[in-house]
């Protein structure tokens, strides 16, 4: 027969042999002020939104019309027709004539509001090195959308893309993205 003390200590020695791995499962609550998850160590201060928004584009170039920069994630490949890739450009720094034109037009909604820049999508077919606006956006400076327009692809005109313009800054950035990308995927 076993004596009763030796069961308790062999029945407290299982105890304290598995609490540590029955609470090693267990996570104690600790979101809020002090949780890990939402702390931000930084010198640097939290970017705002605007500050976000201009560090997704990078400079393309700038000409009599304003400053043009693209965004690298819109960089596409046309799902029918591997030669055709499509970019977003975004237009600011307008010249003042294109604004007065542009804030006229817009005045209906744009109240006490003006345009700040657009957004461009241009089909750029790389092998006949031709190009298409495929659509546009208008923002006021207050982050509105302002028009937007998409152009149906039966109905977009590509016409040869003329030296030193945008359409041809465009296709070269647009070619060393695709190929950057086929780089990295070998």
């Amino acid at each position: 027969m076993i004596p009763i003390r030796g069961i308790v200590f062999y029945a407290l020695a299982l105890c304290l042999f598995f609490s540590p791995i029955a609470s090693a499962g267990q996570t104690e609550d600790t979101r809020g002020v002090d949780s890990p998850e939402e702390w931000h160590i930084s010198v640097q201060p939290e970017p705002s939104r605007w500050e976000k928004e201009a560090a997704r584009w990078t400079p393309l170039l700038k000409n009599d019309t304003g400053a043009y920069a693209y965004e690298a994630s819109s960089v596409t490949l046309d799902e029918k027709n591997a030669d055709v890739a499509e970019i977003v450009l975004r237009v600011s720094a307008l010249k003042p004539e294109i604004l007065v034109h542009l804030n006229a037009r817009y005045s209906y909604v744009l109240d006490e509001d003006t345009v700040s820049h657009m957004e461009q999508r241009l089909k750029l077919n790389r092998r006949d090195k031709s190009f298409a606006t495929a659509g546009h956006k208008y923002f006021s400076r207050g982050g509105i959308v302002i028009e937007e327009t998409q152009i149906p692809e039966e109905q977009l005109r590509f016409h040869s893309i003329p030296e030193g313009s945008v359409a041809e800054a465009a296709l070269e950035i647009v070619n060393e993205i695709l190929a950057s990308r086929a780089a990295s995927q070998k």
